[in-house]
């Protein structure tokens, strides 16, 4: 489900990034730029809601530890960064760097960051036999990247009803 959620929200990125390069119509004067502004907002909204669902995750995993084999989460959560490391490499040279780049990237760097944790969880199971090092890390991680969701979010409406740019003193 996870890696679903990844794939859709880069799709979503692409098909946007392609929509908002059609030139202007007789309807749309403005063009389709805002589609990579409302695929942003999907995007931080996506992401916002899978943080909250980790955070309920990692409580039930607090309550429930479930046995789990730390050497190979260990080895799947580093292959599952280099994987992340070399996406966001692809999209920061990509050369867009509007909010819905930012916000792909975003989703990105959450997932390295989970990887991250996934890896010191892992390692933890190994070295100390720790089952609740996965739902602390996740909890961890999740607070982080809600605030990187708000803020997507936050920018992306700001965009789309026409806000004052920052600094700019109306």
């Amino acid at each position: 489900g996870h890696m679903v959620t990844d794939a859709a929200a880069l799709a979503l990125a692409l098909w946007a990034q392609r929509v908002a390069q059609r030139a202007p119509t007789a309807r749309r004067t403005y063009g389709f730029r805002r589609a990579e502004t409302l695929a942003a907002c999907a995007n931080g909204v996506a992401l916002g809601v899978t943080t909250v669902w980790i955070m309920v995750e990692a409580a039930r995993r607090w309550q429930h530890p479930p046995d789990v084999r730390g050497g190979w989460m260990l080895a799947v959560a580093t292959a599952g960064l280099g994987v992340n490391l070399l996406s966001a490499w692809v999209l920061s040279r990509g050369g867009g760097h509007g909010a819905n780049t930012r916000a792909a990237l975003a989703h990105v760097m959450a997932d390295a960051a989970g990887s991250v944790a996934a890896m010191l969880a892992g390692a933890s199971q190994v070295l100390w036999g720790w089952r609740r090092a996965d739902p602390v890390l996740s909890v961890v991680i999740a607070v982080f990247i809600l605030g990187s969701a708000w803020r997507l979010v936050r920018h992306a409406v700001d965009v789309l009803m026409e806000g004052a740019p920052v600094g700019v003193d109306v």
